[in-house]
């Protein structure tokens, strides 16, 4: 079986593909967008917020420590790559 576009496994963990849909009415994974999933934050992109935003959704998804979901890429773009450290149930996800 392959994997969905927007996810790529490590020995260490795992890499998301993720679209941030900033101040929005919730905090939220919504759904796939294209090679993405789509993540909606209420925060604005502004100082931070909203990429830490995306780290708390994120964490409590996954049932992981914010400490192990790192943003690699896209720190000030809606479109960023997120790696989750350890051992990720990822398999038949549904958004």
């Amino acid at each position: 079986m392959t994997a969905p576009p927007y996810l790529k496994k490590s020995q260490s963990g795992v890499y998301l593909k993720i679209k941030v849909a900033a101040k929005s009415s919730r905090n939220a994974i919504v759904g796939v967008a294209g090679d993405r999933i789509k993540v909606a934050v209420r925060a604005a992109p502004q100082n931070g917020e909203a990429n830490e935003a995306v780290v708390e959704v994120l964490a409590e998804f996954f049932e992981v420590k914010k400490s192990r979901c790192v943003i690699t890429t896209g720190h000030t773009s809606s479109l960023k790559t997120v790696f989750i450290e350890g051992d990720v149930f990822v398999e038949n996800l549904e958004f």
